[in-house]
């Protein structure tokens, strides 16, 4: 059903309207929890801490898409869209109906506290660091110097950005061992311990 949002992003929502007859479309973003709009707002354009407002002259049976938002919005905040229709008489008015959404995660995480070897034991090791959003921390242990991530087969060398660097990562190809740590909390210790390994023995850690 109409209206919907057609397409949200990190900084931008789109929505898609049609109505069952010709008339005015007001419309004001507001961040998730403010107050709604009254129809005096919306028609006045006042609409106090609105991040995005308009009125559109809507056509009977016709979609019509447009940018809701006036300013970047942020990632993974929530926000309100309200709609309020009107005749071309402004006789006949419409109730103030509104869509709710959520911005999307564009920016991926990165190490705020890059891993330290936190715990040392004969045959295990404890590795303490720290995600700045919550996520899935991926590792993989090669012998200290080893050529890892290996380039693709052909190919004289790799980045460790490329995709199949971090196939080998994620996968633990190639490594003696690997695994993956889930990080509930951004910006906490998450610790982790790598065991069953060879006394005095230096490892590289990816």
């Amino acid at each position: 059903g109409y209206p919907y949002m057609s397409l949200i992003t990190n900084t931008d929502a789109q929505v898609t309207v049609m109505t069952t007859k010709s008339c005015k479309l007001y419309y004001a973003l507001l961040p998730e929890g403010a107050p709604a709009p009254t129809e005096d707002e919306l028609r006045s354009g006042a609409v106090p801490g609105n991040l995005g407002y308009g009125v559109r002259d809507e056509t009977k049976n016709t979609e019509d898409v447009f940018n809701v938002n006036d300013v970047a919005l942020e990632e993974l905040k929530t926000y309100t869209v309200y709609f309020w229709l009107v005749d071309a008489d402004g006789v006949n008015k419409s109730p103030i109906t509104s869509l709710t959404f959520t911005t999307v995660d564009k920016t991926p995480p990165d190490l705020t506290v890059k891993p330290w070897q936190s715990d040392t034991k004969d045959k295990s090791v404890g590795v303490t660091f720290q995600m700045s959003e919550p996520g899935t921390f991926y590792w993989a242990l090669v012998p200290a110097g080893a050529d890892y991530p290996r380039p693709q087969p052909g190919q004289p060398s790799i980045l460790p950005t490329d995709e199949y660097a971090i196939l080998q990562v994620a996968s633990g190809r190639f490594a003696l061992k690997s695994g993956s740590v889930r990080v509930p909390k951004a910006n906490t210790d998450v610790t982790f311990n790598i065991s069953g390994l060879t006394e005095e023995t230096s490892y590289d850690l990816w």
